[in-house]
């Protein structure tokens, strides 16, 4: 099934401005376009921002000197090839550099306009926040939500791509979700790419999302055997202080009480290579020193409320299980996949933690989810979400596409993801397990540079 219907001549964006300037050793160009908040609809007036960063070296700056009113049409002249990157999320905004270094300083360094791209709802795409939940009911504020998945974000990167590449393809980079939106662009746009790379984002086309939350439950166990192999003390700690906040009453720096199902949200930290050490440190600092009634230390608790607070991304929690629905409703899959299994109850004798996963009791016990709670409940009852990927197109597509998979990937599971390889017929992996989801971070020049080098014979 098709992706998109045809767009009517009117549904369009237009660029509303861009600035200049300089940081570090890179030139950016920050472009803001206007854009319909539903593609798919032209007599919806609604608008959003669609902002996006263009990444250029210094090397690639005019000599004498452009002033800012001479910026656009000589950039908008530049040939050098573009990247748009697609970040992880859903509900995160594009990174913002201060060096180029990583993965991005290897793109520049050989030769692309690298664009940042604030997925709409993030960053400056006109950001999701509590203001926007307080200002509209439940239900419009949820059909307004409905309309931030990765196929209106790919809307938006076509729209950045023809107004500042004149038209001309690109590749693309998408790192987790940034892969899944991937996907979606190749389904509906491979004439738009020259090739895309994916770093733990080849998403299931086949398993649903029910598949997704079982599979990825068992691999978190085996993470957490992992953990509780080299930190044999510090797990044992968890399972204790999991039975402490049952039944004493600690509470987080914004005013929530903490409670043992937040605190085994903390396997969030070993979805990355180095999570587990950082698990430990903190669990090492977990109890206060002074006084004679046992309780958990304020550092400690102050850096389990950052770790677990959804306030700089509601959006994440909103509608993370949307970014696998192809149609039917979620009904908070992850939730009801845990209650499957009595070994991930949080007051077990060994405490098992969960990764990226959103539960309904959290739209209760998050501050910064609260004001999404009744529209949390509406999305995830919805049973009409549009069609994220065409399997024949994906299994016809030109697009020369090369992905470094992980296979103790705990969020993406590399069966699934080797699954989705085979359907595609240019799509080259390269299988580790040496890295993790996050390797893009932490292994980024080499794996970009391993990628580009696997597609430099057939870019053409």
């Amino acid at each position: 099934m098709p992706v998109f219907s045809q767009l009517a001549p009117s549904v369009t964006a237009q660029r509303k401005s861009t600035r200049l300037q300089r940081v570090g050793d890179m030139i950016f160009l920050d472009h803001v376009l206007d854009a319909p908040l539903d593609w798919e609809n032209p007599a919806d007036n609604r608008r959003i921002d669609v902002f996006v960063r263009e990444v250029r070296p210094v090397k690639a700056w005019q000599s004498p000197p452009l002033t800012e009113a001479e910026v656009g049409d000589a950039f908008d002249a530049c040939d050098l090839p573009g990247l748009v990157f697609f970040q992880g999320g859903p509900g995160c905004p594009s990174p913002r550099p201060l060096n180029a270094d990583g993965w991005l300083g290897e793109a520049l360094a050989r030769g692309f306009r690298v664009f940042l791209l604030d997925q709409r709802g993030t960053g400056r795409s006109s950001a999701v926040d509590a203001s926007l939940a307080e200002s509209l009911p439940a239900a419009e504020l949820a059909e307004y939500l409905s309309h931030l998945r990765a196929p209106d974000i790919v809307r938006d990167a076509e729209a950045v791509r023809r107004l500042l590449c004149a038209d001309r393809p690109w590749v693309s980079l998408g790192q987790s979700f940034g892969g899944f939106i991937t996907l979606t662009y190749l389904s509906s746009f491979p004439d738009s790419l020259t090739a895309s790379l994916f770093t733990g984002g080849l998403a299931t086309v086949h398993e649903d999302i029910d598949d997704v939350y079982r599979t990825t439950l068992g691999l978190m166990k085996r993470r957490h055997a992992v953990f509780a192999g080299r930190f044999p003390a510090q797990a044992r700690e968890l399972s204790r202080i999991a039975h402490h906040l049952a039944e004493n009453e600690e509470f987080l720096p914004t005013g929530e009480r903490f409670t043992p199902e937040r605190l085994q949200q903390l396997g969030k930290f070993l979805g990355s290579w180095d999570g587990p050490t950082s698990l430990a440190f903190l669990v090492e600092d977990a109890w206060a020193a002074h006084g004679s009634r046992k309780r958990l230390s304020t550092r400690f608790l102050a850096e389990c409320g950052s770790a677990l607070s959804f306030a700089s991304v509601p959006l994440y929690g909103v509608l993370h299980e949307s970014i696998y629905s192809q149609g039917p409703a979620t009904r908070w899959s992850a939730h009801r996949m845990k209650d499957e299994r009595d070994d991930f109850s949080p007051l077990a004798d060994e405490l098992l933690l969960t990764g990226e996963s959103i539960h309904p009791w959290m739209f209760a016990q998050d501050p910064a989810l609260v004001p999404f709670a009744e529209a949390a409940e509406i999305l995830a009852q919805k049973d009409d979400w549009g069609t994220l990927y065409d399997l024949d197109a994906l299994a016809n597509c030109p697009v020369p596409s090369a992905a470094k998979v992980y296979l103790d990937d705990v969020y993406v599971p590399y069966d699934f993801s080797r699954r989705t390889a085979e359907l595609m017929p240019l799509c080259t992996t390269s299988v580790t397990n040496r890295l993790h989801h996050d390797g893009l971070r932490g292994g980024g020049p080499a794996v970009f540079a391993e990628l580009l080098d696997i597609l430099e014979p057939r870019r053409g």
